[in-house]
């Protein structure tokens, strides 16, 4: 229970802090490639530990591997090993 209400917490900052959450279109054709331009986004995922963020190059290499949702930019923990 105390995960899930960090897990939320932490849905509930990152939308406000950086932006709208945003959805990823239904129906993704894994047969077309992505684009290979960086526009990263920070995305909530499902991993081993529950709910996790992780930053993608863009949407589309994001939404190929099943993200949740996600927000413009990198994640903020991301920002904070690059220093």
């Amino acid at each position: 229970m105390r995960k899930l209400i960090i897990s939320l917490a932490l849905i509930f900052t990152l939308a406000f802090a950086q932006a709208q959450l945003q959805q990823c279109p239904h129906g993704i054709n894994l047969r077309v490639m992505c684009p290979m331009y960086y526009k990263p986004i920070c995305a909530l995922i499902k991993c081993q530990t529950g709910l996790c963020y992780q930053t993608f190059g863009n949407s589309c290499n994001g939404c190929r591997v099943g993200i949740i949702s996600y927000t413009d930019g990198p994640c903020p923990n991301d920002k904070e090993e690059e220093k």
